[in-house]
């Protein structure tokens, strides 16, 4: 009888030469490359897929294809929308599209009145809020249904078409990147083939909502399919594959942050109060520890995260426990040091000031296993960046007048 060990060494084996195979095709066809992912981060709500679908969807746009793509776009919604409005007596999908038609309609722009994206036609209006990991606001869909009035649409717009919390009874329409923005963006290339410059940006952002979706074509994956096939005993064990997995990486950022605890308190500061984020459904942070110094004239509030969507370890300031005097005079003297340069890389916008990057591609399954017996070695690493960062906020704080007490 063949062991669990012979299998998973097998499965493993094969699985890495897939990997190697795949990592040289990719560098032989540039197959890597995507503008978007390179230049922003694939979930980044705002930056990336608001402003993007906003630029596809205004046909003031200078990518010169005029209203092509808006049309395209309520012409993919138009089946689901007309299903959920069937009874509604003021239809705002027809509205929409009679006036389009009709060629009236102005652009409303991003964020109008916080809403994601917001065009205004002539006798109708259409708002899209867009949600892609982050939670609604309170009342949300709600304030934005009172805010455009009866004769306008939501469009509440989700990875998957989850359903809006924060409605309370107002009218909405529930639309995904998976059914409704893939199959529009598929419209969009056959459309475009001959416009080479706006074809390749929409391939290329078709495939950042493909990787967002799971469903971009993966020969490498369809691989790894077939070695399980050939060993499908596996499948029973997967369960118990899986949780020991979970557990080793547990175990393995435990011992990087004892490392570093270890390694600053020889420095006098103390590491303290992790609180594990274990039950967030979209968990942008596992772990953060406050970092305590004694002696200072004022408390400050450090915080040092491994931020698992962003695959960094960074250092910042926990903003909201100031008072407005503070955040105006010592706040701005960090804004123009060197670190608050760091921020888009940084990930959290609840981190606004001194948000630093101390190491990059840091805690996904790879960078573990490759440092999976040297922990002690990387928590001594990381330890003089956060140093050096913590010192020059001291810098700051200790040579302000507000914190000396000689303003209350």
């Amino acid at each position: 009888m063949v062991s669990i060990q012979e299998i998973l060494l097998k499965i493993t084996n094969r699985i890495a030469k897939i990997k190697i195979e795949q990592e040289a095709f990719l560098k032989a066809t540039h197959g890597r490359f995507n503008l978007f992912s390179t230049l922003l981060k694939v979930h980044d709500e705002v930056r990336l897929h608001s402003r993007f679908l906003e630029f596809l969807l205004n046909p003031s746009s200078n990518h010169d294809c005029g209203a092509l793509f808006l049309q395209l776009f309520l012409d993919t919604i138009k089946e689901d929308i007309s299903i959920i409005l069937h009874n509604d007596h003021e239809n705002s999908l027809e509205l929409i599209l009679s006036d389009f038609k009709k060629d009236k309609f102005c652009w409303g722009g991003t964020e109008y009145k916080n809403i994601d994206i917001y065009l205004e036609f002539k006798r109708s209006k259409l708002a899209i809020e867009n949600k892609i990991y982050a939670d609604e606001q309170p009342k949300q869909i709600e304030r934005y249904a009172n805010e455009i009035g009866k004769q306008g649409l939501i469009l509440f717009l989700t990875l998957f078409g989850r359903k809006a919390t924060t409605h309370h009874g107002k009218r909405y329409v529930c639309i995904s990147y998976k059914h409704h923005i893939l199959p529009w963006l598929n419209k969009c290339l056959a459309a475009t083939y001959e416009y080479i410059n706006i074809n390749q940006a929409l391939q290329q952002y078709k495939k950042i909502v493909q990787q967002l979706t799971n469903t971009l074509e993966n020969k490498e994956m369809n691989q790894i399919i077939e070695v399980v096939k050939s060993h499908p005993e596996i499948i029973k064990y997967n369960k118990d594959i899986s949780a020991g997995i979970e557990a080793v990486k547990r175990e393995w950022l435990d011992s990087f942050w004892e490392g570093l605890k270890i390694n600053f308190k020889k420095q006098n500061i103390e590491l303290g109060g992790w609180y594990p984020d274990k039950n967030c459904e979209y968990s942008f942070s596992d772990q953060y520890v406050e970092v305590k110094i004694k002696n200072e004239p004022i408390k400050i509030y450090f915080l040092l995260e491994i931020n698992f969507a962003d695959k960094v370890l960074k250092a910042g300031l926990g903003t909201h426990t100031y008072p407005e005097p503070i955040k105006e005079t010592i706040f701005e003297e960090i804004k123009r040091g060197k670190y608050y340069e760091e921020l888009s890389k940084a990930g959290c916008s609840w981190w606004p000031l001194g948000s630093h990057v101390i190491k990059d591609r840091f805690a996904n399954d790879s960078f573990i296993a490759e440092n999976y017996h040297n922990v002690e070695d990387l928590a001594k690493e990381c330890t003089p960046p956060i140093l050096e960062y913590i010192n020059d906020v001291r810098k700051h704080w200790n040579t302000n007048d507000l914190v000396k007490g000689k303003i209350k």
